[in-house]
């Protein structure tokens, strides 16, 4: 029960954050020197829920990638969600790089990370507006 409540109090804190006329809702809005914080004592609460937005984040992600690959190869175009192993380790090491930022922008990095594993025959286009 505590852990849900530190849950509720950590998503309430960081619901939203405001910058540049845009605004981020949920644990994405999380700085890394609070997430680090949490880090500290182990709560499967509160690492299910960040590996959960992240995985929700890459999804967007991948789907949005599909958007640039014509219908007919998006069936052989590549797609990554790593191991769930794989997103804490990482957001430890770029939050303790960078603790000022929201871990959105972790998440941003790791995608990029994948991106660039893709074989380049199937990875989708840029992104051009």
């Amino acid at each position: 029960m505590n852990q849900a409540r530190s849950l509720l109090a950590i998503l309430l804190l960081s619901s939203t954050a405001h910058g540049a006329g845009q605004s981020l809702a949920g644990m994405g809005a999380l700085t890394c020197e609070d997430y680090l914080k949490y880090r500290k004592t182990p709560s499967e609460v509160f690492e299910t829920a960040v590996i959960s937005w992240v995985q929700g984040f890459l999804s967007g992600q991948n789907i949005e990638r599909m958007e640039r690959v014509k219908r007919e190869q998006q069936k052989a175009a590549q797609y990554l969600l790593p191991a769930v192993s794989y997103y804490l380790p990482h957001l430890d090491n770029y939050c303790q790089e960078i603790p000022q930022a929201p871990i959105w922008m972790g998440a941003v990095a790791l995608d990029h990370e994948l991106e660039k594993s893709i074989d380049s025959a199937f990875r989708a286009p840029d992104w051009k507006p």
